[in-house]
């Protein structure tokens, strides 16, 4: 699924590597000062449906925003 939040283009898109375990893979787009920044997230987590997966890392990536878009690793766990 794709969204648009702040400026940022985001892409959510969960898949499931067995019953009820969700790989989630999230990426954000955003231009700042005429420079164009890609960021990519994996988290691994257990989700009962791809649904709450998709939820969960919209979420997710949209606290990240509002943070400050701190620099955190590529992958959570």
């Amino acid at each position: 699924m794709t969204h648009t939040y702040k400026g940022h283009g985001i892409t959510v898109k969960g898949a499931e590597i067995r019953p009820k375990h969700w790989d989630l893979h999230i990426a954000v787009m955003w231009s700042d000062g005429g420079l164009t920044t890609n960021k990519p997230f994996t988290i691994t987590r257990r989700f009962d449906s791809l649904d709450e997966a998709n939820t969960y890392g919209l979420l997710w990536v949209k606290n990240w925003i509002d943070g400050g878009k701190p620099n955190v690793p590529s992958r959570h766990f």
